[in-house]
């Protein structure tokens, strides 16, 4: 390289040394590693990114529901963070700062935050991955009594669950009703309206038309909006004039959550990501 490139060169190396983040710089980042990540049985997680400045300490991961048939529910404000200085309740994050239900087979995204206005910028970090629940996809059916159409009542009640009938319409070949149901339980709600069914006066019995309306999985306090629809030929039944005997079957269910166990994650500074990325 001739005498005039170095002399050009110098400024610009000099300008890049100056750029670097110092580490007593507040956007300084320390990046983290680790060995690996906790495993269970019905869970296992994905590093993103880890990493904190002098505000915040976050690990950024993916979430894997390994089972085939359990619900994963993530109560994203119990577990806890330990820093040198003492352990620390993560914040809920994200737009929805609840609980996480995760269906079998799945996988969501989910970072772990503590911040404040300093004493954040640490070499190591401990992850306590508390707040994990499991259970049953399909959960407990639950028995609830047959609903008159025209509605001698317009509300009921089954185990946890809470349903009102919000809207009908009874035509001579089309009966068209929509319900609300809230979940009052301390589990998972589950609600599957393709099961539920109409049986008319003549004893005879038809499936809930409206075949693809999806099954919710609710929270405590969580409501399900659905309608039903039966379609019964007029040769049957002239279902304007007809009292109808709605059939929740078992519609509606509950899933019991058990708590999972994880070990500790920890974290260590990783040197040379951590110079790599204050450059």
């Amino acid at each position: 390289m001739s005498r005039r490139l170095v002399a050009l060169s110098l400024p610009f190396l000099a300008l890049v040394a100056m750029a670097a983040r110092k580490p007593d710089d507040p956007k300084h980042e320390n990046h983290f590693k680790s060995a690996g990540p906790p495993t269970g049985d019905v869970v296992s997680f994905a590093l993103v990114n880890a990493h904190a400045q002098s505000e915040f300490v976050l690990i950024d991961t993916k979430i894997t529901n390994t089972t085939g048939d359990q619900l994963l529910l993530l109560k994203k404000n119990e577990a806890v963070l330990v820093l040198p200085q003492g352990p620390m309740p993560v914040k809920s994050g994200g737009l929805f700062g609840g609980p996480m239900l995760i269906p079998p087979n799945d996988t969501r995204s989910h970072t772990w935050k503590v911040d404040g206005e300093s004493g954040f910028h640490v070499e190591s970090v401990t992850l306590q991955p508390k707040g994990f629940y499991v259970g049953s996809n399909t959960g407990t059916p639950l028995r609830a009594p047959e609903f008159q159409l025209p509605a001698s009542v317009n509300d009921f009640t089954t185990g946890p669950f809470s349903c009102k009938l919000n809207d009908v319409k009874q035509e001579t070949k089309t009966t068209a009703a929509a319900f609300a149901c809230t979940y009052n339980g301390k589990g998972v709600g589950i609600v599957e309206p393709k099961k539920i069914g109409v049986r008319e006066p003549g004893g005879k019995e038809f499936a809930n038309a409206a075949r693809k309306v999806p099954r919710d999985v609710l929270l405590p306090g969580d409501v399900s909006k659905f309608t039903v629809v039966f379609e019964i030929p007029a040769s049957v039944v002239d279902m304007q004039f007809a009292t109808l005997q709605v059939l929740f079957r078992d519609a509606l269910a509950e899933s019991i959550l058990t708590p999972v166990a994880l070990a500790d994650w920890k974290f260590e500074l990783d040197a040379a990501k951590t110079a790599e990325v204050n450059k």
